[in-house]
């Protein structure tokens, strides 16, 4: 069947200022505009008829926009990752979109909810034995820390860096209470404390379902920060351009691994893949320690501009942004049985 006879939605968020965090945030968030254009442009390259589907502050909105399209020749090619102020509101623009009947690419609403929550994404995790680092969850800036330091604090319900800078790395309870405080203020939520991991950051993007295809592992470069706590990718490292930070911790792909130890690196990313139940595509970001590749995150929605990191391990592997694209597509019509 040519799959070209469909019509690809393309679903994204637009939120305006966010309900949360820093006002600096608000660049991540609307970066999803600009990768929804992106993908356009590759399906209409591809020879894919397409529309734009934004998602701003009403579900009512995107339903709206849907109904006109008819579930039997059209796939959504689902980018959002927030919704109504929070990351976690993504999971009900997914149970919109299935629950009228869509094909889209992606992950569930139980997938995204796991995602994004990491105390869940840990016990996913570990029940699966996928390496991780210890860690607790504090909803109060009081309690007893039972981790060994240095530790670093993250909102529990956020990606993209949100809520990371080095101030993130405490040395004592007294900074893990102050850097809490600051997640409950800011990001209304609570904080996820983990032991701090001293080795390579490596990131995995993978594609597939029942069969799996690994991209080539890349690598943030961090050898021109000495201190090993400060080699974390901060939100300013990742987002903000004109920062020093940003030209400091660019990735390399393919990393400098032994065939033995990229194996083993792709075979933890897979399992944690596995763990939580992706699906079609995702990126598991690692930090490897003594030869033990330990996940420190999972991406159900890897940023897909082109230049972020999983389009330039796409390249390395021979896909063009627009194949790359394709293959997504084409994986998440298999899964639904199109092809």
């Amino acid at each position: 069947m040519d799959t070209r006879q469909l019509t690809v939605g393309v679903v994204y968020n637009t939120n305006g200022e966010p309900h949360r965090g820093e006002p600096r945030d608000i660049i991540a968030i609307q970066e999803t505009v600009e990768i929804a254009e992106s993908i356009g442009s590759a399906l209409a390259q591809l020879g894919y008829p397409w529309q734009k589907l934004p998602v701003r502050t009403s579900l009512d909105e995107l339903r709206r926009s849907l109904e006109p399209l008819s579930p039997f020749n059209t796939i959504i090619f689902n980018l959002c990752d927030d919704f109504g102020g929070a990351s976690l509101g993504a999971a009900r623009v997914a149970e919109l979109i299935e629950g009228m009947g869509f094909m889209y690419t992606g992950e569930t609403t139980n997938a995204i909810t796991v995602c994004m929550d990491k105390a869940q994404t840990k016990e996913r995790l570990i029940l699966n034995g996928v390496p991780t680092a210890p860690y607790q969850i504090f909803e109060r800036p009081e309690g007893e820390c039972y981790l060994n330091f240095p530790v670093i604090i993250k909102p529990m319900t956020e990606d993209a860096s949100f809520g990371i800078d080095f101030e993130s790395v405490a040395w004592d309870i007294r900074a893990v209470f102050a850097r809490v405080a600051y997640i409950i203020e800011k990001y209304r939520q609570p904080a996820i404390v983990e032991e701090f991991m001293v080795g390579r950051e490596l990131t995995v993007g993978l594609i597939g379902n029942d069969i799996l295809e690994a991209l080539p592992v890349s690598e943030i470069d961090f050898s021109s920060i000495d201190d090993p706590y400060r080699r974390i990718l901060t939100y300013e490292a990742k987002w903000m351009i004109d920062s020093p930070l940003y030209h400091a911790t660019q990735s390399i792909c393919p990393a400098d691994l032994t065939d033995e130890e990229a194996e083993q690196v792709l075979m933890v990313a897979s399992d944690a893949y596995r763990a939580v139940s992706l699906r079609d595509y995702g990126r598991i970001d690692i930090r490897y320690v003594g030869g033990i590749p330990f996940v420190i995150e999972v991406n159900e929605a890897p940023d897909l501009a082109e230049d972020a990191g999983f389009a330039k391990a796409s390249a390395v592997a021979g896909y063009s942004y627009a194949t790359m694209i394709e293959r997504i597509l084409d994986v998440a019509l298999i899964r639904h049985g199109y092809i």
